[in-house]
């Protein structure tokens, strides 16, 4: 990566104060933002390259566990199950590896966890959270800027006082915006990867009981209530519950940002934000298709007091009920070009995802 791509120019992640938001007892709570990183064992070699302290520590490693090495130099217990990588001697030193160099990099060591499906990878995770934006932004770029093939995800934690329909809204929101950028920018390859999500597909009501599709784990964002906690700006010992959305999949670093913003500035404006109603759709999650009908849908919901927009979106996303009917046997080069292309030419004319990123569109 490049410097210039992680670069933003919003006075947002320019800011030293540390961001709060205030609960209907007048209490102020931190928001959260923190970040984790997934690598694969056979990349930890590539990881350490430059530290010739781990360097050594790694080959020091490799010579203690020979059976675990094949004649090529790849790792013999990657394609085992999670559950016997998580046993083995061998991971675990990787794992101290990477955390070793998360630790240089960062000067604080991370929580780590051997996760992934089927076979496991090395996971170093942020150890809590930071709550002002500039001290995010220098960390995670710092980060992006040192990946190649390895996957980092972002995290935005806030209060559980903001009522549960708020929070899937904001989810929601900010996973139509991912799924529109991702269309236009013609990212998706939807016979290769499943970018179903909760938000935009599963009613309200599911997502408020938390049903199966309210926790899929392949959607763009990861909607988990009280997955971590947060504390209060008066009382480091008062702490609540709060939720994470995990970003899993973004158009970019700097749409990342944008994101990570909008869902700041969402969360302290809980109390004058609007939940939308669910607008009814055609088709059934099946992996391929069915997510853009939903991102449209309720991009509809959002724009329902402009009639042409509104109206615009429902027609695309009936088109795009058919195609999901059709199972996405094709690319979707080949799917059907002219409503790939009509529908991007459409969010484009009225600058849709410029739009969605004012938070006053929401009140």
């Amino acid at each position: 990566r490049k410097l210039e791509e992680l670069q933003s120019d919003s006075p947002f992640w320019k800011s030293e104060l540390p961001l709060f938001v205030r609960s209907p007892e007048g209490k102020e709570y931190q928001i959260g933002l923190s970040f984790d990183v997934e690598i694969g064992f056979q990349n930890v070699r590539e990881l350490v390259a430059s530290d010739p302290r781990l360097q050594r520590e790694l080959k020091r490693a490799l010579a203690e566990h020979p059976d675990e090495v094949k004649r090529d130099g790849t790792l013999k217990f990657v394609g085992d199950s999670l559950h016997r990588v998580r046993q083995n001697p061998l991971a675990a030193r990787l794992v101290d590896l990477g955390a070793k160099w998360f630790r240089n990099l960062f000067g604080m060591r991370p929580q780590t966890e051997i996760d992934g499906d089927p076979t496991g990878n090395v996971e170093l995770k942020h150890p809590n959270y930071e709550v002002v934006p500039k001290q995010f932004y220098d960390l995670y770029s710092r980060l992006l800027l040192q990946l190649r093939d390895y996957s980092a995800e972002s995290h935005l934690s806030f209060p559980s006082f903001i009522p549960k329909e708020k929070a899937v809204t904001i989810a929601r929101i900010l996973e139509t915006h991912l799924h529109l950028a991702r269309l236009v920018k013609k990212w998706y390859k939807p016979r290769v990867i499943h970018y179903g999500n909760f938000t935009t597909l599963a009613p309200m009501s599911e997502a408020l009981r938390g049903g199966s599709s309210a926790h899929g784990t392949a959607g763009l964002i990861r909607f988990q209530p009280e997955r971590f906690q947060t504390q209060s700006k008066e009382n480091p010992e008062d702490k609540i519950p709060a939720y994470n959305l995990e970003f899993k999949k973004s158009n970019g670093a700097r749409h990342e940002f944008q994101m990570l913003q909008l869902g700041v500035e969402l969360a302290q404006s809980y109390g004058s934000i609007k939940t939308y109603p669910d607008l009814p759709h055609r088709s059934q999650l099946d992996g391929h298709f069915g997510f853009m009908e939903g991102a449209l849908t309720f991009a509809a919901s959002i724009f329902r007091h402009e009639p042409i927009i509104a109206e615009g979106l429902l027609t695309l996303a009936a088109r795009w009920a058919v195609e999901s009917k059709r199972g996405g046997q094709q690319q979707p080069g080949e799917v059907v070009p002219e409503l790939w292309e009509r529908t991007a030419r459409f969010i484009q004319d009225n600058k849709i995802l410029d739009r969605m990123l004012d938070p006053q569109l929401y009140r």
